[in-house]
């Protein structure tokens, strides 16, 4: 079995304390913030042999040019800490044409984009992150069945 840990971005450790621990603990991979990634973090995540499972995250605004900047910059940083997945949540529905940008910048630096759904967000549902990126159906339903999300009445989402 394989267990990956997703920090919340209220924690304020170290990476090298958290990789290091959530190692110890049993803990295959860690996520990580982009602004943590930095070549103490690789070295951490090298010296405890964690992978990075995925990198935080791509906000999808109604403004293209703030989007597209992001996301060149956070494939930048998959590539040096080898995320496998860079989270992508949405704010606003976008043109596909935008996300399938996005994706192949991810894509050339060997991470997937990783659709999270939420009620609170304009992709609430499993089904509208199906039909929104259906494009890419394979990487996103290997991807999908390992982040299942409940709402607050615990229906599954």
């Amino acid at each position: 079995m394989q267990l990956a840990l997703t920090p919340d971005g209220r924690w304020d450790y170290p990476t090298a304390d958290l990789v290091s621990a959530a190692s110890a603990a049993g803990f295959t991979a860690v996520g990580i913030n982009a602004d943590r990634v930095d070549g103490a973090a690789v070295d951490a995540y090298a010296a405890t042999g964690v992978r990075c499972h995925e990198l935080l995250a791509l906000v999808v605004s109604d403004d293209e040019s703030a989007t597209m900047t992001t996301a060149e910059q956070l494939a930048d940083r998959a590539q040096t800490i080898r995320a496998e997945w860079v989270l992508t949540v949405f704010t606003a529905k976008v043109p596909v044409a935008r996300i399938e940008r996005c994706a192949k910048l991810f894509d050339g630096v060997g991470a997937g984009i990783a659709v999270e759904y939420t009620p609170l967000g304009a992709i609430p549902t499993i089904g509208d992150g199906m039909e929104y990126m259906l494009f890419q159906a394979t990487a996103f339903l290997s991807y999908i069945g390992s982040r299942i999300h409940f709402s607050t009445v615990g229906t599954a989402r």
